[in-house]
């Protein structure tokens, strides 16, 4: 049985949850506290508050004055000129502009600066859109006593860019994966409007970075600068997959090395071995790294089966190696807090003796060395030199940059075909794919069928209409052409999906449970260019078709909303004349509203007659709801 005082206990916990009742003439709106009193039969408004303590104590101030509105302090005095000093004004979303309204809230220009925005307001104040001349138009700087004598009241925080007034400088390419490269322009204020696209290869992202630089960031250039890009660089990425330079050994001994790198995800698996060393003809690496690919990365097959005779990457004229660098496409640590702290202890006369002043930062001689040669091509004698001077070396040295610049001018090697692309990351069933530039031609389940694929296309300058035809002469079928309606997952339904051109992203347009409907819906958005915004209007366009057609018993439109096109009959002029159809043994008066997007219904009838005849009712009325109140009266 349960005890009295944790009964009352109980209940003072949940009176505890209970909203606090506010006192009279205080309430609650939109997060302020609001005093207001019925005075006289009119509701009169006095102040709001942030907090509650605040509006209680203005409150007793308000009955001690009998309710007589209380003179303004010097402060609200002061914020209430400061507000009409700037009325009219308002800062853009982005915080780069200034737009000017006048009297009626009615937008009459944009300037750049809260000068020329307040010079422009007090000419034009109780102008309209048109009567005022454009900004761009007039000199506001000369003669502008604002930019004479200064703001006699400080920018409020409303009026105060929080972002710099610039064109985000050169745009910026980010490393997004192993194979993405991303390229933006803008700022986060922009929401998504600031990303481009994805390249595939730094190279490729850096060559588009550049042409776009060279249209202004026109996004409508972007898919010609995409088909246009030299595939030369992304194809060598391609050719020399896993097989790397030996930089370290080029420098130090003057030898051209490689090795092949293990992916990690077989060495998740136990397998120790992460590098293969040693080869000083990259025909070998390549041959070999193509043996580890096939054979699941089994280094010991490899030492036992290998045949260095059937190698065919001695017959072809390979590209040299790319001299890529290490690309660190993020802000660089040039440790300059460090070096710095390392300067004021040679200044100051602390030490000049290189070992010292590591064990100070924490670090190693050899550590500070290879920073000084490998971010600011120097060494610890020019940095002691340039400290006795009193000049921090810092201001004086350049710092080394990684990024490179690829040199994508260079042709393709006549007899090397780059085409054919390893995409077993993507697919196991078809782990070949065949790329020219931007445009893909299809994925096989060998190199060998890929190859006789490209030879034919070669022959006929690749033109992508001839495709079936070669994949059919090779032996393959031509898969299943869906018009971007596909079966949902696990076979319930259906989706419509559609891919876009320029960002290369795949758009789903929603599950439908028919797939006349899905039909439809693809139908119009393709009329529509399959504008997203327009989407859910379409959709609801094609349900309410589809709800008609079944509606009617006829064997002209029964079974598929497609027979409507084959007896070459406009669904849309078709549409409008059915306003109304049997549902459930009545009659419902039904009309989609274009302009909203959103079907319209005007109730349902036991006959025939009464439907039509209210269909006549609210056409005379140009469909005014308020005329089912004239139906109700007569049926």
């Amino acid at each position: 049985m349960e005890s009295p005082s944790r009964r009352r206990s109980y209940e003072k916990y949940l009176k505890s949850k209970e909203p606090r009742k506010l006192p009279k003439n205080i309430y609650l709106v939109q997060g302020r506290y609001v005093i207001t009193k019925n005075i006289n039969g009119k509701n009169t408004y006095f102040k709001s508050f942030k907090t509650l303590n605040e509006a209680m104590v203005y409150k007793r101030k308000l009955i001690d004055n009998n309710w007589e509105p209380l003179p303004l302090t010097d402060e609200e005095l002061y914020e209430q000129d400061s507000k009409e000093y700037y009325t009219g004004i308002i800062l853009s979303k982005n915080h780069r502009r200034y737009i000017i309204d006048n009297w009626k809230g009615d937008y009459i220009g944009c300037v750049s600066s809260i000068e020329e925005a307040l010079q422009y307001r007090d000419m034009y104040f109780h102008c309209t859109f048109k009567e005022a001349p454009r900004p761009s138009r007039l000199d506001l700087k000369e003669n502008n006593l604002y930019l004479k004598h200064g703001l006699e009241y400080p920018l409020p925080d409303r009026l105060t860019p929080t972002l710099p007034k610039s064109n985000y400088g050169n745009g910026r390419i980010t490393k997004k994966g192993k194979w993405s490269y991303h390229i933006y322009y803008g700022g986060k204020s922009n929401g998504n409007k600031d990303y481009y696209c994805a390249c595939r290869t730094y190279e490729q992202a850096w060559y588009v970075h550049r042409e776009l630089q060279k249209c202004g960031w026109n996004r409508d250039k972007l898919q010609e600068i995409l088909d246009n890009y030299p595939v030369f660089y992304t194809e060598l990425m391609e050719l020399y997959r896993y097989v790397n330079l030996d930089y370290e050994a080029k420098k130090r001994t003057g030898q051209i090395k490689y090795w092949i790198t293990i992916p990690r995800a077989y060495l998740e698996e136990g397998k120790q071995l992460e590098t293969i060393k040693g080869y000083t003809h990259v025909e070998d690496a390549l041959y070999e790294r193509d043996f580890l690919v096939a054979h699941d990365w089994d280094y010991n097959l490899l030492v036992e089966a290998i045949d260095d005779t059937q190698n065919h990457y001695y017959d072809m004229d390979l590209p040299p190696y790319p001299e890529r660098k290490i690309l660190n496409l993020s802000n660089r640590n040039y440790h300059e807090k460090e070096l710095t702290e390392a300067y004021n202890l040679i200044k100051d006369g602390v030490t000049c003796n290189q070992v010292e002043i590591a064990e100070r930062l924490g670090i190693t001689e050899i550590t500070l060395r290879n920073w000084l040669s490998k971010f600011w091509n120097s060494n610890w004698t020019e940095f002691k030199n340039i400290s006795l001077t009193g000049e921090n070396p810092i201001n004086v040295l350049e710092k080394v940059k990684k990024m490179y610049t690829p040199d994508l001018s260079k042709p393709m090697p006549s007899n090397f075909n780059g085409w054919v692309q390893d995409n077993s990351r993507r697919s196991k069933k078809n782990p070949y794919c065949i790329r020219k530039g931007n445009v893909e031609y299809g994925y096989y389940p060998n190199e060998k069928i890929a190859r006789q694929v490209v030879k034919k296309l070669v022959a006929c300058n690749w033109d992508k209409s001839k495709l079936p035809s070669i994949r059919k002469s090779v032996g393959l079928k031509e898969p299943p052409k869906r018009g971007n309606v596909y079966p949902a997952n696990k076979g319930k339904g259906w989706s419509i999906r559609h891919k876009e051109k320029v960002t290369r992203k795949m758009i789903n347009y929603g599950y439908y449970e028919d797939k006349r409907i899905a039909d439809l819906t693809r139908d119009f958005l393709k009329e529509n260019d399959w504008d997203k915004e327009k989407y859910p209007m379409l959709r609801s366009y094609a349900e309410y078709i589809i709800g008609v057609v079944d509606s009617i018993h006829s064997n002209m439109f029964y079974g598929n909303c497609n027979t409507l096109k084959e007896h070459h009959i406009d669904y849309y002029e078709f549409l409008k004349s059915q306003y109304y159809h049997k549902v459930d043994g009545k009659f419902k008066v039904t009309r989609f509203n274009e302009s909203e997007g959103m079907i319209m219904e005007y109730g349902e009838y036991d006959s025939e007659e009464k439907a039509q005849e209210v269909v006549e009712l609210l056409e005379l009325n140009n469909w005014d709801e308020t005329a089912l109140e004239l139906v109700e009266e007569i049926f």
